[in-house]
Parts: C-alpha cells; structure tokens; sequence
C-alpha cells in the first residue's frame, strides 16, 4: 500500500477536470479559420501546464500516477518506471507561498529522496524486481548528485527531447516556484539518468544519508522561524 497516497477527493477531482475540460469547448464553436488556429497554438504550448494544475487528483485516481512521496511521483511504460518531480498542482499544496526560495529546494529534495526511499523499501520488500528499469530526467535532482546514488546519464530519443520541449513552461513554472524568483529552465543541461531498483537499493545508506542532512537543514529552517517571528 501506497503511505504518500494524495488525498485527493472526488469533489476536487470532478471539479478540477471539469475546468480542465472546459478550455476544449472552443474547437466546437470556433470556425476553421485564423481565430481556431491561434487557439490550437496557444493551446498547445499551454495544455501542459493546464494539465499540470488541474488533471492532477485524475491521474491518481485513475492510476495513471503513483505517488512513492508527495512530491515525487511515477508512470509506467512498458515495464519501466519513469520518474517525475510531481505537478504544478503538488506544488501548489505542498509548498506555500513564503516557503519559496532555499526552503521551496529543501522540500522538493527531500521528497525526491523520500520517494527514492521507498522505491528502494518496496524493492527489499519484493514488490519490485531488482532488474526493473528507473528513468528519470536531471531535472531538480542534479545530474552529479544522480551518480552518488547510482544513475547513469544515457541518450535521450527523439520523442523524449519534444516532450521536454512541449513541457518548458510547466518545467518553468515549477522552477521559479522552488528558486523564488522567475527561473527559465536550460533543457540543453537537462539529462536523462537510468538506474534499475536493484542498483538503487544498493545505494539506500546514501539515499538516508542525504535525507537525514536535508532533514537537519529543514528543521533548523523551521526552528529559526519562530525566532524571526518574535524579533
């Protein structure tokens, strides 16, 4: 059983799909010409993002997306377990506003490593196979910091760079929430790390180890807050 289950509700499933739904009604009353056409080209860069923000609790109900913590979640393909950073929406309800900035970076790590944690649990636990692939893109988690818990950069495909492409502004969107200020991501840095669920458990006193120094550095966060408060 998944313990990082989203909680979301029915209400809010229904409700967020149906804004989400609501954006398509234009291609049936708009006519075929120029006014369609700027609609399909907006639309098209911005439905990432609109789906980021409001598919989100459809996805999990559905099964498209398994949460391994709050903030990092998975799809599967083809016996593959691909990675994702959470949504726009997880970001939305899991960091506030005046969290932005260096704590924003603590929490999205440490949901990172949470969820890196219980893949390596559910793989000692038998649920998955030591030979199950894991992808993921270097994407918050630094490429370099990848390779001390057992990642490997490896070649991205053509499909898999225009996704990156289609996703920029949902990426910058999340960016610039973590870093507290508008962040343009640089995709030609972005890679895409391999690692399988055994080598990972491999590495699962490297993974505690840097989840219990991002756990100090949040709680002294935490500690001096209401410090500042009182001043």
């Amino acid at each position: 059983m998944n313990a990082f289950l989203q909680p979301f509700s029915r209400v809010q499933t229904c409700a967020l799909s149906f804004v989400f739904f609501i954006t398509l009604l234009p291609f049936l009353f708009i006519p075929l010409g120029p006014y369609l056409f700027l609609y399909c080209a907006v639309l098209f860069f911005l439905s990432p993002v609109l789906e980021s923000m409001l598919l989100t609790p459809l996805y999990s109900r559905i099964g498209r997306f398994t949460y391994l913590s709050p903030l990092l979640i998975y799809t599967e393909s083809n016996r593959e377990l691909h990675l994702h950073v959470g949504s726009i929406y997880d970001y939305l309800i899991n960091i506030e506003r005046h969290e932005y900035g260096h704590k924003a970076q603590l929490k999205v790590l440490k949901g990172i490593l949470d969820g890196l944690n219980e893949l390596c649990n559910r793989t000692q636990d038998g649920e998955l196979e030591p030979e199950r692939a894991i992808i993921a893109t270097s994407y918050f988690f630094n490429a370099k910091r990848a390779k001390k818990l057992g990642f490997k950069e490896v070649e991205a495909n053509d499909l898999e760079v225009f996704n990156l492409y289609l996703s920029y502004f949902s990426l910058a969107i999340r960016l610039s929430m973590i870093k507290g200020k508008s962040k343009y991501p640089k995709l030609s840095e972005i890679k895409k790390i391999h690692t399988t669920a055994g080598e990972l458990l491999n590495n699962k006193d490297a993974i505690e180890r840097m989840l219990s120094h991002i756990e100090i550095r949040l709680n002294r966060l935490n500690d001096a807050k209401p410090l500042c408060q009182k001043s």
